[in-house]
């Protein structure tokens, strides 16, 4: 049986090799410092810096993401809150919630943070955003971890563990 050698070095080279290849890619916070909120009603943000945006699947003017091609997806969202302050974030897919963070309202602490993530196998042309109830700050990055029609390898997807032997990054063993 053949191992591949894995160590830090080659960990770091392997997420940089992937990264370098992925096809949707976004960053996005807010923008702004203040508080944003209270709303009547729940609203969805819209991240106006918009620091990454790699397929350009993340809409800065409605705040939404649209998956462009089917696949896996990651998403992770923060907030920072005043400890005076309620805070409630809402992660929806196509209108449906999916996960969700909040904190309440404490006179001990002056401040709160917060955040949760979610793995979405989403259908292109499905949408994903973040809602929120009250006083928050927040940042969102979201990446395709890997499109569906890569995953089976394909006769001209290259053997990563290769490319990362050839660079004296990883090696491989043979174990009994």
């Amino acid at each position: 049986m053949r191992v591949l050698v894995w160590n830090k070095k080659c960990f770091n080279a392997l997420l940089l090799v992937y990264a370098a290849n992925l096809r949707v890619l976004f960053t996005a916070v807010i923008g702004s410092y203040g508080t944003i909120g209270p709303n009547n009603v729940d609203t969805t943000l819209v991240y106006r810096r918009v620091v990454t945006n790699i397929g350009d699947a993340y809409n800065r003017n409605t705040g939404i993401f649209t998956a462009p091609v089917a696949g896996v997806y990651y998403f992770i969202f923060f907030y920072h809150a005043g400890g005076d302050c309620e805070a409630m974030l809402y992660l929806y897919r196509n209108y449906q919630l999916v996960v969700m963070t909040s904190d309440h309202i404490s006179k001990h602490d002056t401040a709160d943070n917060g955040g949760n993530a979610a793995l979405l196998h989403l259908d292109k042309g499905e949408q994903v955003y973040v809602r929120m109830a009250a006083y928050t700050s927040v940042s969102q990055p979201g990446f395709l971890m890997r499109p569906l029609s890569e995953a089976r390898p394909q006769k001209d997807t290259p053997d990563m563990s290769n490319l990362l032997r050839s660079t004296g990054l990883c090696s491989t063993q043979t174990q009994a």
